[in-house]
């Protein structure tokens, strides 16, 4: 009788060692799939962030923006004294606040943007004027409609990965 009894000791402890490891393995799964939510979560709520004070920042800048001049350039869109002034307010704005690039779209329908003055790095190429833009086209539609937009992370052979905003 008492080896029958160690036996049952032997199978209650194989079978409780059992359900500790796999209550450890299932802590862990949910330890690990918190975090990976939590990861989700806070790279969103940066980016919307970045996404929200670009967003004024951009706002603040396109109300200091000298219309007039802009106005005069449209007309004859060539670089010309206007397209200069315009591009030396962009520059001067790009290097205060940071972005990589700074510039001015026409939209004139809702699928395409196109750049009309921009203020690059200098390690970039120059954009030409009327250049097609890489904003999507649900942010190029609302920016018709007139309205704000952020875009998702882009990812660029030549700029790498960056954020769009614009504003009317």
């Amino acid at each position: 009788m008492f080896v029958i009894n160690e036996v049952k000791v032997l199978m209650k402890t194989k079978k409780l060692k059992s359900i500790i490891i796999l209550s450890v393995l299932v802590m862990l799964l949910f330890m690990s799939l918190n975090v990976y939510i939590s990861y989700i979560g806070i790279k969103e709520s940066t980016k919307k962030a970045i996404a929200n004070q670009n967003i004024e920042i951009a706002e603040t800048l396109a109300r200091s923006l000298d219309v007039e001049t802009y106005k005069i350039f449209l007309e004859n869109p060539e670089k010309n004294k206007e397209y200069q002034m315009i591009k030396t307010f962009l520059e001067d704005a790009r290097k205060k606040t940071g972005a990589l690039h700074v510039y001015t779209l026409k939209i004139d329908n809702p699928k395409i943007s196109k750049a009309m003055i921009a203020a690059i790095p200098s390690e970039f190429e120059a954009i030409p004027i009327s250049n097609e833009c890489t904003v999507p086209e649900e942010q190029v539609t609302l920016a018709y409609q007139g309205q704000s937009f952020a875009t998702d992370i882009i990812s660029d052979a030549v700029y790498g990965e960056y954020l769009t905003v614009g504003v009317p």
